[in-house]
């Protein structure tokens, strides 16, 4: 029996020995919280604790002991073993990540952690709604680009008086999702007669700067130019058209180029209506006509100069060649008109572009569009005919077959065929209320009534007769 007992005693013991090394081995493992190893050799980083991920700090510093995202192979020529280990902790601001989820913040926009929520702008569509977005297939949102900016004019035409000053403003507003350093310069022939009140500065997110824009009348003449505006490393430009008169007109001008020569090709015929008017003595008078055509430098690409009599008022379209070798850009045509000590001047931007110019595709549409009319109208008067014949047939047709029935209903009446005669009578009267339904004439359908009545007053005669 002792023996039996120190027997059950050892067994016990030793259980309780293996289950003690089995919890120290557990807690040694729950305990290690990073671990790297390199060339076979292995590096533990970090403390054994009581709790994973661990803030380890004082007064002095702040440590955060984190399980990343290490990863590495242990391998021979017999086996091979990835290694990783899964973080716990939520990522910081800055960081690289995919969902909400997994930032401390709670937000991950354009796949960086952050603790503010991400910027959205909505699109407002042509019919007046808004697309928003979020993720999943839901709602689509489109973002502003992360750097443009928008220009309150796309081009600038001043007219002056010689001495005459005058000021308009420019309006720029950064409409992108950072902030843009601007500068702001000026080029052409303007540059002499105008004046910037601003041509450095920052615009935030969102936010606009007015510009004054100061002329002077220094001398007569048309001078061109553009207004630079640089925001970062974007560029936009605006065309900017300077007219400068004498102090006494005699001849006013007007120059209109038609919209489809708005846009042309090199080698390309540049039509303008040219209007001259007297504002002198009503009598015939010489006077001298400059043509220029200019590029937004002020170099001249085209002169030419004529003398006209005038007598109160002169119209004409006056045509340019454009020579060849022009480069694609904006230019401006402009008319200086000289009499004696008057000075007029007047002048519109065009464009040299590539492809087939709008006065061509305005052609062929125009064309195409008689084309169609022509087609639906003659279209039209052939369903017209067609329907009226077939109305006209329709009624001749019933016409014919009500008169039919009429002879057929006293036929009956004579070969004493009174059941026949009766059918026949309802139809008839059938074919006549059919009838009643076309334009005839009122004598027409009167004739048609005596028939009705005179075939019901002989089916009344027969049937008296049989009582």
């Amino acid at each position: 029996m002792e023996m039996y007992t120190s027997k059950r005693s050892r067994k016990k013991m030793i259980k309780n020995k293996l289950i003690l090394t089995w919890i120290t081995v557990l807690l040694l493992i729950t305990q290690v919280d990073a671990f790297t190893t390199t060339n076979g050799s292995i590096t533990f980083e970090g403390g054994i604790t009581s709790g994973k991920n661990n803030n380890v700090s004082s007064t002095n510093y702040i440590t955060y002991v984190v399980v990343g995202e290490p990863t590495d192979t242990l391998n021979s020529s017999n086996f091979k073993t990835n290694v990783g280990l899964l973080r716990t902790l939520p990522y910081l601001n800055g960081e690289a990540c995919e969902v909400n989820a997994e930032c401390v913040g709670n937000f991950c926009c354009s796949n960086v952690c952050q603790s503010t929520a991400c910027p959205v702008q909505k699109v407002i569509t042509p019919g007046g709604g808004a697309s928003a977005a979020a993720g999943g297939g839901g709602i689509f949102i489109q973002r502003p680009p992360e750097k443009d900016f928008s220009l309150s004019k796309d081009a600038i035409k001043i007219e002056l008086s010689l001495g005459e000053e005058k000021s308009e403003t420019l309006t720029i507003t950064n409409t992108g999702r950072s902030y843009l350093n601007f500068s702001l310069s000026i080029g052409g022939e303007i540059k002499e007669f105008l004046t910037l009140s601003d041509i450095s500065f920052t615009l935030l997110e969102e936010e606009s700067k007015t510009i004054s824009l100061d002329f002077i009348g220094k001398r007569v003449g048309s001078f061109t130019g553009s207004i630079i505006v640089k925001g970062d490393n974007i560029e936009k430009i605006i065309p900017t058209l300077l007219e400068i008169e004498s102090e006494v007109v005699l001849f006013d001008v007007k120059l209109d180029i038609p919209s489809e020569y708005k846009k042309i090709r090199p080698s390309d015929e540049l039509k303008a209506q040219i209007t001259l008017f007297s504002l002198g003595p009503p009598e015939k008078v010489n006077v001298t006509i400059n043509y220029f055509i200019k590029d937004l430098n002020g170099d001249i690409v085209l002169e030419e100069t004529e003398i006209l009599t005038v007598q109160n008022q002169l119209s004409f379209l006056k045509s340019f060649k454009i020579p060849e070798d022009s480069e694609l850009g904006t230019y401006t045509l402009s008319i200086e008109v000289l009499y004696a000590d008057s000075f007029a001047v007047s002048s519109e931007i065009f464009k040299i572009v590539e492809g087939i110019k709008e006065l061509e595709i305005a052609k062929y549409t125009t064309i195409i569009s008689y084309i169609i009319l022509t087609i639906f109208i003659i279209s039209l008067l052939i369903s017209i005919y067609f329907v009226s014949n077939s109305k006209y047939r329709t009624i001749k047709r019933s016409y014919r077959d009500f008169n039919q029935l009429f002879e057929e209903a006293y036929s009956k009446i004579k070969n004493n065929m009174y059941k026949e005669a009766v059918i026949i009578y309802y139809e008839l009267n059938s074919a006549y209320k059919e009838l009643l339904e076309y334009p005839f004439e009122d004598k027409v359908k009167i004739h048609m009534y005596k028939k009705i009545r005179q075939v019901y007053e002989e089916l009344k005669k027969i049937k008296e007769n049989k009582k």
